[in-house]
């Protein structure tokens, strides 16, 4: 098997593979993951991410953008 360098997520292609879906499909799927968790996040408000990484143990600095917050929460998921 060719392994793809961008594939950010070995384990989800691997089993999306075993499951019998094409190469092409899995690699988009497993590259995906980071950019589909964004933009879940980007659905929540200002606040509420505050609350997420409070709840996550994530220490927050007062003024941060709203952006590098949903970067501190996937960081601290992977």
């Amino acid at each position: 098997m060719k392994k793809n360098k961008k594939i950010q997520d070995e384990e989800q292609y691997a089993i999306l593979k075993s499951n019998g879906m094409s190469d092409e499909k899995a690699c988009v799927i497993a590259r995906n993951k980071e950019e589909i968790q964004q933009n879940a996040y980007h659905n929540y408000s200002y606040k509420e991410l505050i609350v997420i990484c409070r709840e996550k143990g994530i220490s927050v600095v007062d003024k941060i953008k709203k952006g590098d917050l949903i970067d501190l929460i996937i960081k601290h998921e992977a």
